[in-house]
């Protein structure tokens, strides 16, 4: 079809053809337009947003229509679509503010409002044939309900929508809106419309219009919330994020796409499917494979019970270069075979460019995120939330994937550079000029299995490989080969093969078996891709745990800071620190833990007899690691130097915790133990240390008491054993417990049992504020500590000579 104005297109809804209509090109925001962007309000950034698209509209009329759509009355918020931070790097965009309480109220006001000011202004009349997997036909509805000039048609799935939803559409008495239930399936219902659609003179005769998310003016308004979401969730626009999206028809994810190729800083787009995955079948594979209506599941997130995406088609339009001829035979193929493979053409690579990952959530995946959401951040979600959540949480415990790295480019190109100058090196030797190119030719020729059985050596012996017990191993027997393999290839490459055929053969062998022990000085690593964990690991600012140099330095570190802690004194009563900070890729911890050494060392009288251990790429030759048997050893050298009967050992641990009650202690690559309570409580016992105060600050704390409690210790919790806490993150600067009795209460307060209740007092004052459900942090205290305590406390404060700092 030729170029179409954006009120034709919005009115018309499908081409011609029954094909999706897409704009000739994307408006593109450079650097300094984004930071214009930043501090709109959401009416302002929609209009600013828009306007490329509808340029056929007045600015004026735009800026009307747009006032009228986005406003606190329509939605409950002047933010329209509020971010909310579940933790630090981890947030929840809520647009499902509007009247239906879905996402597509959003766009669907947007086009109400637009569908009345066009029609009115043209002097026309519309009906509008929909389809609906339950939350656009309602959406649609009240946004279309009593407006001029407009009827709707809503085909939905009899008996496959929610109850809710089917109560939202079929109450609604307006004489412009009929309901049709469809026996069937969604993709029944959006068939039965392109079809109407794609027949020009039925359409032309009854003005069929369009209100699904294959009208384009949807798109468009969806595109703005991925604005507005990235200007919430970040501080500069040098940041990049990922946005995970439950998705069926592939719209709302659709408008991330675009918003991506209109400048916003998106890495990566996550989309989720329910046990309907066809989508994430073609993300993985390549091979786009459409459901028949008997195969298309009746699942509890019945909006994504979808088998045949409308708006990938646009996607697929983008991916193939905007070439409408591919798009066309592609879609003939779904007709005729039911699908197409992209896997094995060129276009596969731009659709790994395109930033797209995806997973799949089940019935049973999405009631334990429901379930684990409201207990982790007091948060109900409905199920199509939960399938988005889960599968982010998926790529989030991953580290997000591999990630490139100019390692292996580096790498490939340095081996590559050796070979060749050594080639053209023999070859001037040898006086063959030819020599340059065969000897390369027939090196990399002969490569590949050397490489089959590299892998086989890996799957068949492992982690052993002994071939004839300890005297031969198997690295050794493919050393032998490789050079053998070298020695024949510059042997093959010899023409004429004589004078000196053997003298040569073997020089140029041993020459090209050099990088074999110089190539991994020089370049350690050639890996394309890695972990993000990895990748830090490799950082040039941070050695990696695994690092000779840290490797050497790391016993060095846990014996001088054991050496250089003080005995304790026959005249007083003696306070010991030990700071466990365990998890390594977030720097939460390692603050928490020196902020409350800090504070220990200048008012608790722990000067000298304080210990930090640390799991942490910035004190990897500053700390000695924070390890169980660091742990151990740390706590049985102030269990020598303490008076036993009087002198308290204060240890506080600060991590990620488990549900089934285990401290996690990581720092990839290192294979680490977790910590338990009652291998903490053993340790403490086999150290002979009697009196405790033990401080553990992580999700299910709770749990550590009754290991820990007995007549001689206080325990202070972050949580109850069924409850998380919050603030971890590595953008965070303390955990909320940290901050509440390291930074605030222990501060002002002496006595250890009022400072956490005023700690827990401004955790429960925070949490409420913020909507999460109350982490109930935990107290212990054994009654001989209950009475040695005001005396600890009175001692400590008469040696610091104040009541305060």
């Amino acid at each position: 079809m030729a170029p179409q104005p954006f009120c034709s297109v919005l009115l018309e809804g499908l081409a011609p053809d029954g094909g999706l209509v897409v704009p000739e090109s994307y408006p593109r925001f450079a650097a300094e337009e984004l930071a214009r962007l930043r501090p709109l309000s959401y009416r302002d950034l929609a209009f600013a947003i828009l306007s490329p698209y509808a340029d056929d509209i007045a600015a004026t009329d735009l800026k009307a229509i747009v006032d009228r759509t986005y406003t606190k009355a329509i939605f409950g918020t002047e933010e329209i679509t509020p971010l909310a931070t579940l933790e630090p790097g981890l947030h929840l965009l809520r647009v499902a503010n509007g009247p239906t309480l879905a996402f597509k109220d959003i766009a669907l006001q947007f086009l109400g409002q637009l569908f009345e000011h066009v029609l009115a202004q043209k002097r026309q009349h519309l009906n509008v044939l929909g389809a609906t997997s339950g939350d656009t036909g309602s959406s649609a509805e009240y946004a279309l309900r009593g407006k001029r000039g407009v009827n709707v048609f809503m085909l939905s799935p009899k008996g496959r929508i929610s109850p809710f939803q089917a109560a939202q559409m079929y109450s609604l008495s307006d004489g412009n809106i009929f309901n049709l239930a469809i026996e069937g399936v969604f993709d029944d219902c959006q068939d039965i419309v392109k079809a109407a659609a794609g027949d020009a003179a039925f359409k032309s005769r009854y003005r069929l219009g369009a209100v699904n998310s294959i009208n384009w003016a949807r798109v468009a308004a969806q595109i703005v919330y991925y604005f507005k979401g990235y200007f919430a969730a970040t501080k500069d626009n040098r940041e990049e994020v990922a946005f995970a999206v439950p998705s069926g028809n592939f719209g709302n994810i659709l408008a991330g796409h675009v918003a991506r190729e209109m400048g916003l800083p998106i890495r990566r787009l996550i989309l989720a499917t329910n046990e309907n995955d066809v989508l994430d079948e073609f993300f993985r594979t390549g091979r786009y494979r459409v459901r028949k209506a008997s195969e298309t599941h009746h699942t509890s997130s019945p909006s994504m019970d979808i088998s045949k995406a409308s708006n990938f088609e646009r996607y697929v339009f983008d991916i193939v270069g905007h070439d409408p001829a591919i798009v066309r035979e592609l879609w003939q193929r779904v007709e005729r075979e039911g699908g197409f493979d992209l896997s094995g053409t060129p276009h596969w690579l731009r659709v790994a460019a395109s930033g797209f990952v995806s997973g799949t959530s089940t019935h049973a995946d999405r009631i334990t995120t429901i379930r684990e959401t409201f207990h982790r951040y007091g948060l109900t979600v409905d199920p199509h939330t939960a399938d988005g959540i889960k599968v982010a949480l998926d790529f989030v415990r991953q580290g997000g994937g591999a990630v490139f790295t100019s390692y292996g480019l580096v790498g490939e190109a340095f081996y590559g550079a050796i070979l060749m100058v050594f080639a053209a090196l023999l070859a001037l030797a040898f006086r063959q000029p030819a020599y340059a190119l065969a000897l390369p030719v027939v090196l990399l020729a002969g490569e590949w299995p050397l490489m089959v059985v590299r892998m086989g050596v890996e799957l068949a012996f492992g982690e052993d490989r002994s071939l004839f017990g300890s005297a031969v191993r198997a690295e050794q027997a493919l050393l032998l080969w490789t050079f053998f393999w070298l020695w024949r290839s510059a042997a093959t490459a010899l023409a004429p093969r004589r004078p000196y055929f053997w003298l040569r053969s073997l020089f140029a062998g041993a020459l090209l078996a050099t990088p074999l022990w110089f190539g991994s000085i020089l370049l350690p690593d050639a890996q394309w891709w890695e972990t993000p964990e990895a990748a830090l690991a490799r950082s040039a600012d941070y050695p990696s745990p695994v690092a000779e140099e840290v490797l050497v330095k790391q016993p060095e570190l846990l014996y001088d800071a054991l050496a250089s802690l003080d005995e304790g004194r026959d005249d007083a009563t003696d306070l010991y620190f030990v700071g466990f900070a365990s998890y390594a890729q977030e720097d939460v911890f390692r603050k928490d833990i020196e902020t409350a050494r800090d504070l220990f060392d200048d008012r608790f009288d722990t000067d000298g007899r304080s210990v930090l251990l640390v799991n942490n790429p910035r004190t990897v030759l500053e700390e000695p690691f924070a390890t169980v048997s660091n742990l151990r050893a740390t706590l049985s050298v102030i269990g020598d130097l303490i008076d036993r009967d009087k002198d308290v050992v204060m240890v506080y641990l600060s991590s990620h915790g488990s549900r089934d009650h285990k401290l996690a202690v990581e720092f990839p690559p290192l294979e680490l133990e977790s910590l338990t309570p009652d291998a903490l409580k053993q340790m403490l016992d086999d150290a002979g240390i009697k009196w405790r105060i033990i401080v553990v600050s992580a999700c299910y704390s709770g749990a550590f008491i009754d290991a820990l409690k007995d007549d001689y210790t206080l325990v202070m919790t972050a949580s109850a054993a069924d409850r998380t806490s919050f603030g971890c993150g590595s953008e965070s600067d303390a955990t909320y417990f940290g901050d509440a009795l390291f930074g605030h209460a222990l501060r002002t307060e002496d006595s250890f049992v009022k400072a956490f209740q005023k700690a827990r007092e401004r955790i429960a004052v925070r949490e409420k504020s913020e909507h999460r459900r109350a982490s109930e942090p935990q107290m212990y205290v054994g009654t001989e500590m209950a009475a040695k305590l005001p005396k600890l406390e009175a001692e400590l404060r008469s040696r610091r000579g104040s009541t305060s700092i």
